[in-house]
């Protein structure tokens, strides 16, 4: 019951994880963008991207611990004379996947989002305010590397899901039948 319910867990933030991802390009993304006022779009952006960090970051953490906690799970099985090694190169290249999906994640909520977030903010200021003449252009830039590396991030996870699916399969896990 122990390890259904750690594996459970670990599902559960999954689904935490790239569920809001495969929302925020399906649907949010593209209806943020048929609204004209900028004052608008701001505030709905702010309210999004805060929410959204906590459900992610938290999300992340339980995946991390529960990961850990089902791989010593199933260290403690482990038969090294009944292991095959294309458990181990799936395993790694998910956890190096992980690595890179916390690493984007990182990189756009504390670099990415915080720039494009300030620019959208000067441009809130009201007409008193000095324009920047290369705000626009730098808005457009931050935009398309925020979309960017959201998409390899949604695809990253996607991965490490069918990765999660292959060592679960019975042809690529500790357990032998």
């Amino acid at each position: 019951m122990a390890e259904a319910l750690r594996f459970w867990i670990h599902l559960v933030a999954a689904t935490a994880w790239v569920g809001p991802q495969i929302f925020m390009f399906a649907a949010v993304t593209p209806a943020l963008r048929t609204v004209e006022e900028p004052a608008a779009r701001y505030r709905a952006v702010l309210v999004l991207t805060k929410r959204f960090a906590i459900v992610a970051w938290v999300a992340m953490a339980v995946l991390v611990v529960s990961g850990i906690l089902n791989v010593m799970e199933e260290q403690e099985e482990f038969d090294v004379f009944d292991f095959d090694l294309r458990y181990a190169w799936l395993l790694v290249t998910k956890l190096s996947l992980v690595a890179l999906t916390i690493l984007l994640t990182a990189w756009h909520s504390y670099v990415i989002g915080p720039r494009l977030m300030a620019l959208l903010e000067a441009g809130q200021d009201g007409p008193e305010a000095p324009p920047q003449a290369d705000a626009p252009r730098a808005q457009a830039a931050l935009r398309r590397q925020s979309v960017l590396v959201s998409t390899i991030n949604l695809v990253v996870a996607v991965a490490i899901l069918l990765l999660v699916a292959l060592l679960q399969s019975e042809e690529f896990s500790f357990h032998r039948i």
